[in-house]
This record gives structure tokens, C-alpha cells and sequence, in this order.
């Protein structure tokens, strides 16, 4: 394993852990944040100004200073920034090519996906709907840099310690009780950025990341708010329900490299989040 320059884009979530695993790693790791600095930073990391609005960076853009560069922006579809995100990707897709950064990862989102089956990533989906067309848009940015290595991590729900799913507000009803659930802890998130970095199997490449156990939601969230110490809500109860269901499957990425999940069972992942 060889030592890297990395920068990852936002120190949300999931950029915090990635920064925590590549540094364990001794790697040299640089963090963008967009108004403070962490309350908590991470000894030997290297926290910088970013701010991304409309298209266009600001901050120090010694950030793009790197080997590899990780995009860990979300897409802010609640908060009504999606229509200006695959602008933002750009920008920092573009900075990233002037500084001939050499690999680019981008955190996608399952959520492209759109039809009621099985979906893999060659699936087929409708770019009339917003969501899907953001998301698109934002992939093909990373897609046609021309960094040697890009690649495109379609993530799938994400639970872990801090975000335990039998703590998140879902309503189970008769439409949605027997549909499947897309999920995947985040340390499986991180474990599958870090393969990629260390050994990048491919120079172009789109995974899903998502655990191979798919249950209900009926059963899964039942179970979840049981470890979370909540038997009272409405999850708890057997509904009746209809069949029609998305899945996605994360296989591809154990086919093509050496990542393994950790937690293929979502059941022992929710008890995971509460070690």
C-alpha cells in the first residue's frame, strides 16, 4: 500500500470516516469544509475552505492538490439545491482536471434508479424524472473528466453507529410494508472508497454499493426499532401488503475486485449500530 495525497470533498458523514480510515492508512489526507472547521479534527488531516454556489468555487483550492480526489457531496434534494448540483460536481470535476488529479471517485445515490424490479448498473432509467436526471447529470461530469481513473459509487441507504435505522421516521403502511430495503452500513461504504483508492481495478466504472440482504421494510424496520428499544410504533405491526418492489443489487464491485461487505446481513448490521 502506498502512501496518497487524498482530498475529500464535504466532512459529512461519510467524509469524516473515510478521513479517519485513509489516515489510519498514512495517507495524506486533506478535508474541505464550507464554514467552520470540525469542533473534533482529526490529528494529521488537513482541513481547508470550500464553498461551492451555483457552479462556482471558492477557498483554497490548494485542496486539489492531490493524487485522488473524493466527492462526497449529497445532492440536497430536501433542501431544494438539486437543480444547481451537477453544476457544483463540475466545478469540482474542472479544478480537478486543471490540477491533473489522476482519480476521481464520486458518491452517487441508488436513488437514479426508477423502475419496480431488479435494477443492477446497467439497468435502464427515465431521465424525465428530476431526481434521476440530476444524479445522471452529475455521473457523466465524472465520467468524461479526463482523469485516468473515475469512478462512480452508487450508494444505497446509509446506517451505521450515529444513525441507527430503528431511530429513523418511516411510516409503514400497506404500500409500502413489503417493499425491499436498500441499505448498507457505512463501514461498508468506506472499506469499498479505500479498495478503490489502493487498488483501482478499473479506470472507468460505475458500483452499486448496497448490502446483498434485502428485507422487507415491514420486518427490517420491526427489528430496528426492537434494538433501538421502541416496540410501539407502527412498524411493529403486520400489515397486509402488496408485491410490487425496487431492489438494487451491489454484487458487481465483489466481482471485479477484492471488497468483501462486512455486513451482508442487514439484521446484524442494526445490531452493530448499537455496539
Amino acid at each position: 500500500m502506498t502512501d496518497k495525497t487524498i482530498s475529500i470533498i464535504a466532512n459529512g458523514y461519510l467524509g469524516s470516516r473515510l478521513a479517519t480510515k485513509l489516515n489510519q492508512q498514512k495517507n495524506r489526507v486533506k478535508v474541505s469544509f464550507r464554514a467552520n472547521t470540525p469542533k473534533e479534527p482529526i490529528s494529521d488531516v488537513e482541513y481547508l475552505p470550500l464553498n461551492i454556489e451555483n457552479g462556482q468555487l471558492s477557498g483554497d483550492l490548494t485542496l486539489f492538490d492531490a493524487e485522488v480526489v473524493v466527492i462526497c457531496i449529497p445532492p440536497g434534494f430536501k433542501s431544494g439545491l438539486a437543480e444547481s448540483y451537477p453544476a457544483n460536481i463540475s466545478a469540482i470535476v474542472n479544478e480537478a482536471q486543471k490540477h491533473k488529479v489522476r482519480h476521481i471517485i464520486f458518491t452517487s445515490s441508488i436513488g437514479i434508479y426508477t423502475k419496480s424490479q431488479k435494477n443492477d448498473e446497467f439497468s435502464p432509467f427515465d431521465q424525465s424524472q428530476l431526481k434521476t436526471k440530476v444524479l445522471y447529470n452529475a455521473e457523466c461530469s465524472v465520467l468524461n473528466s479526463s482523469a485516468k481513473f473515475k469512478h462512480v459509487l452508487r450508494l444505497a441507504g446509509l446506517m451505521g453507529k450515529d444513525r441507527a435505522p430503528g431511530r429513523f421516521k418511516v411510516e409503514i403502511n400497506q404500500s409500502n410494508a413489503s417493499q425491499l430495503v436498500n441499505m448498507v452500513m457505512i463501514d461498508d461504504v468506506v472499506s469499498a472508497i479505500t479498495h478503490l483508492i489502493n487498488q483501482p481495478v478499473s479506470e472507468e466504472k460505475i458500483y452499486n454499493i448496497v448490502a446483498p440482504n434485502h428485507p422487507t421494510k415491514q420486518d427490517f424496520y420491526r427489528f430496528a426499532q426492537m434494538q433501538a428499544g421502541d416496540n410501539d410504533k407502527p412498524a411493529s405491526k403486520s400489515l397486509p401488503t402488496r408485491q410490487s418492489s425496487k431492489w438494487v443489487s451491489g454484487d458487481l464491485i465483489e466481482l471485479h475486485s477484492a471488497f468483501r461487505y462486512r455486513y451482508r446481513d442487514l439484521f446484524a448490521g442494526v445490531r452493530a449500530c448499537h455496539e
